[in-house]
């Protein structure tokens, strides 16, 4: 009975990071974090930096910053984290374009959705970018 709960939890892609494993969601490259990072702190253009990112990716950084529910916030509507990959599709559809998303005002809305999501490497490879490029 308890291998099965275990079980379950391990499968969660947000509890799993209670068992110390990561369910990484899709690829986000260091690179795509860096340019988003370096345009949040308006060391780059975003506009022209966001050319240099996958549509896949580009996609994952505004579906991060969409989960973490701040758009709804006075609706009291809100995503959890088993919506990730439905919501990813979604938005894939829409076709998200660097107009959809601000740096500035995002950053920590992806980073906030990250860690909703349980993709505590991604948060990680954020927060080291931010610490480094704020240093600099």
């Amino acid at each position: 009975m308890f291998d099965d709960v275990l079980k379950i939890i391990d499968k969660h892609r947000e509890f799993s990071l209670n068992s110390g494993l990561e369910i990484k969601f899709r690829n986000l490259s260091e690179e795509t974090i860096k340019l988003f990072i370096k345009s949040s702190l308006q060391l780059c253009d975003w506009e022209e930096a966001s050319t240099k990112i996958p549509s896949d990716e580009l996609t994952l950084l505004y579906t991060f910053s969409e989960i973490s529910g701040w758009r709804y916030a006075e609706k009291g509507d809100s995503y959890f984290s088993e919506d990730l990959h439905f919501l990813f599709l979604e938005m894939k559809k829409r076709r998200i374009e660097c107009y959809d998303i601000n740096p500035s005002c995002d950053v920590d809305h992806v980073l906030e959705g990250m860690k909703k999501c349980g993709q505590s490497s991604y948060a990680a490879m954020m927060e080291k970018c931010m610490s480094e490029f704020k240093a600099k």
